[in-house]
């Protein structure tokens, strides 16, 4: 069993919280929270402590590793501080908020040893399995393009201080958070991207673009289209298209066109509990020392085409994943 702290519990924290707390592999020990409230609250519901910062967690020597949900521009150097501290590290995805700082994580955990595990959980649920499955076993036939979408309207009630708000800190908000779970799932599917062009506006948000649309091109020769958005209903999905049968998935929605005979055939799918899946991993990736699926490289690799899609949008011109990852 994996010993284990967390910080930042509020927000989608309370669902990795959870799924912390029922692992049956970890042993939530203590919390913070820049929320004192919250942290009581997330001690109460798990029996965990309460560290008053982070740097007395880090103190904690049972502590083996530590699962940061805070934003973006903290990662980097929150993870070199747990790192010091002789602790493995989950980080909620993005990786980073530049594949600069990706790829010092990356050097840095290694350097020590440390594992050190992205939060894409978007392939884990048991429907974009089954694609991976469909498209591995030849049953689409020759796959030549995919389209995702996951966008809804966090961005309506976001308040101008907030640090999604901004570009100087979570540039393109909708791709950075939201889009790159369906990169990490199309990169799952179709290998490494080669090439990205993208499009981006502002149309509610005054200091960030809100509106994304970004089409990649994969080494292997599909092609992508991903829209993600930060002001409208919301949707979720990733389809692939192959000459003998194109698939639809959602979370808990599967749906087969066949070509011959042309029909569709739905399937219905319960929702598996992929932060669960997850953390579960991530304490097990702890006690054997084995490498996490979304290790830094799968969370360098999204956020990648991330970049490479604000780069593209900012410069009018096509990027090359050559040109992102010329560092690695």
């Amino acid at each position: 069993m994996a010993v284990i702290g967390m910080v930042g519990v509020g927000g989608y924290g309370a669902t990795i919280l959870r799924a912390a707390h029922e692992a049956k592999n970890v042993k939530l020990t203590v919390v913070h929270d820049v929320s004192p409230e919250r942290a009581r609250e997330a001690a109460e519901k798990t029996g965990a402590r309460v560290a008053t910062s982070y740097e007395e967690m880090l103190r904690d020597d049972a502590l083996q590793g530590v699962i940061l949900v805070v934003p973006n521009p903290l990662h980097r150097k929150m993870l070199e501080a747990a790192v010091d501290a002789g602790k493995h590290v989950y980080v909620e995805k993005p990786i980073a908020n530049s594949v600069k700082d990706g790829m010092a994580m990356r050097r840095y955990a290694a350097a020590a040893g440390r594992i050190l595990m992205v939060g894409h959980n978007t392939r884990r649920g048991q429907t974009f399995r089954t694609v991976k499955q469909m498209i591995d076993s030849g049953e689409l036939g020759t796959v030549v393009a995919m389209e995702a979408n996951f966008s809804h309207a966090g961005g309506l009630g976001v308040p101008p201080d907030a640090w999604r708000y901004r570009r100087e800190t979570c540039p393109a908000v909708p791709l950075m958070q939201l889009g790159v779970h369906c990169v990490d799932t199309m990169n799952y599917f179709a290998g490494a991207p080669a090439r990205v062009s993208s499009f981006m506006s502002s149309k509610i948000m005054k200091q960030n673009d809100d509106v994304t649309v970004t089409l990649v091109e994969y080494e292997n020769g599909v092609l992508a289209t991903l829209h993600s958005h930060y002001v409208v209903a919301g949707t979720n999905f990733v389809a692939a298209y192959g000459s003998e049968a194109n698939v639809y998935a959602e979370w808990e929605r599967l749906d087969i066109t066949m070509r011959e005979p042309y029909g569709v055939v739905p399937r219905p799918f319960p929702r598996n509990d992929t932060q669960l899946e997850e953390i579960s991993e991530f304490a097990a990736c702890i006690e054997t020392g084995v490498q996490p699926e979304t290790d830094a490289t799968a969370g360098i690799l999204a956020l990648a085409v991330v970049e490479a899609a604000i780069i593209s949008h900012k410069e009018k011109r096509i990027v090359s994943m050559e040109e992102i990852m010329k560092d690695a």
